[in-house]
């Protein structure tokens, strides 16, 4: 291995998860000789897009110089800041956790109707792209997103690494939370059209099942596209945000099935979360989200718009215990066994190796 000092795996501060769990990564590669840190924006700015640049990159390159890393990992997001990296002619891996190009389409169609909205929107993808350019490779955390990226980038090394792992250990089960039974479980945000537009077949499957409880744990933007159509149900109830890790465990614990209504996901977080916590998962049938369930084994892929599919499947899991535990349990192997720090440790040191 290349005499790496130090590794810096740079975060935004809004995503809160992903340190979360990058914490289990930075032990683990202390573990194999690797020197890591994490830096989120919150250490160098107090805004995304602070007003005084100056002083933000400043900061910033003062940290740079202090921390003095060999290599980077950017967490996806636009990075401001992406020249001093390159000034610096640090090598950095850009990890890509969404179509980044299908979400500006459908920011453009949706909310960006100012001129000032779609100019910033147009910065925020020009430097996206920037970060890729030059970075020393481009991971994608699913090989659907491989087969979107290496089309925009031919030339570029392009590694899929699956980096939303968990530790198993640290979802258990817990009994903080009361439900009424039976029920189903969402645990997903509103914020980006082409992923919560699905959620609009949800009031159909409620109406077939008067019987069954529907709760939906999330926020965003299109909060207010979805939840008019879901709050007349007597059988359905919104939880807003959940504080993770712990609320989001109680959540899974409870809940009889977990369903995923997306229609465009890089992976797919929260099936490998309810997965790990024993639960059957059913999700749609689109983008990386097969890469996170073996269909019939471990829960159900049900193709986009399909509503009477998922009144099948969630009846067959309801009516059949057996079916409930054995799926429950096949996930909960499955994703400890394919989504492991110690298998993405070995696959980022062997990157930066070569």
């Amino acid at each position: 291995m290349k005499n790496i000092n130090k590794f810096l795996i740079i975060s935004p501060n809004t995503t809160y998860k992903s340190k979360f769990h990058f914490k289990n990564l930075i032990s683990i590669l202390q573990k194999k000789g690797m020197n890591s840190e994490i830096l989120d924006s919150n250490q160098y700015t107090t805004k995304f897009l602070d007003l005084d640049k100056f002083k933000t990159h400043k900061k910033f390159n003062a940290f740079l110089n202090e921390l003095n890393p060999d290599f980077i990992l950017l967490d996806d997001h636009p990075f401001e800041l992406i020249n001093s990296i390159i000034n610096k002619k640090i090598p950095y891996l850009f990890l890509l956790r969404g179509d980044i190009w299908e979400e500006e389409k459908w920011a453009r169609e949706t909310i960006c109707k100012s001129f000032k909205q779609k100019l910033a929107l147009k910065r925020k993808h020009r430097t996206y792209e920037t970060c890729m350019k030059h970075a020393f490779a481009i991971i994608p955390i699913s090989h659907f997103l491989k087969n979107i990226v290496v089309k925009k980038f031919p030339n570029k090394k392009i590694k899929v690494i699956h980096i939303d792992a968990r530790v198993s250990e640290e979802w258990i089960t817990k009994t903080n939370m009361k439900l009424k039974h039976p029920c189903v479980g969402l645990v997903q945000g509103a914020g980006i059209w082409m992923k919560t537009k699905e959620m609009m077949i949800i009031p159909k499957i409620i109406e077939k099942m008067p019987h069954v409880t529907f709760y939906w744990a999330g926020d965003g933007i299109y909060k207010d596209k979805i939840l008019p159509l879901l709050e007349n149900f007597e059988n359905f109830n919104w939880l807003g945000n959940l504080d993770y890790p712990e609320q989001v465990q109680d959540f899974l614990s409870e809940i009889d099935i977990y369903a995923l209504f997306s229609g465009m996901d890089g992976l797919g977080q929260s099936v490998i979360e309810a997965s790990l916590m024993g639960k059957p998962v059913l999700a749609t049938n689109v983008g990386g989200i097969p890469e996170t369930i073996e269909n019939g084994k471990t829960g159900f892929l049900i193709e986009s718009g399909d509503t009477q599919e998922w009144v099948n499947k969630i009846s067959l899991i309801l009516e059949n215990s057996e079916i409930s535990k054995e799926l429950g349990v096949n996930g909960k192997k499955f994703v400890v066994k394919k989504f492991n720090w110690e298998i993405i440790s070995d696959e980022i040191i062997e990157l930066i190796s070569k």
